[in-house]
């Protein structure tokens, strides 16, 4: 999904994608004019081999994350994950 950063909403909008068995599905919204906020749950099951015995098997994921994405640097006071887009 590509959205110019100017015509991000102030309001939550629902995000979702999967890639093979994994969706990641959340939120987003614009907090500041050059600050977007992204919550978002990664959750479902990935293929995994043992490295010392070389079996496969199959690991769930369920991850709840959030992280912040800024329209150029970020010169804020925010402590958590920012990444800087250009």
């Amino acid at each position: 999904m590509k959205i110019e950063f100017r015509k991000v909403p102030s309001t939550k909008k629902d995000i979702s994608t999967s890639f093979n068995s994994v969706e990641l599905e959340g939120t987003f919204c614009k907090i500041s004019p050059s600050l977007v906020k992204i919550e978002s749950t990664l959750k479902g099951l990935v293929p995994l081999d043992c490295y010392k015995c070389g079996t496969s098997f199959d690991k769930n994921i369920s991850e709840e994350f959030t992280f912040y994405v800024s329209d150029g640097i970020y010169s804020g006071d925010l402590e958590e994950l920012i990444i800087e887009v250009d």
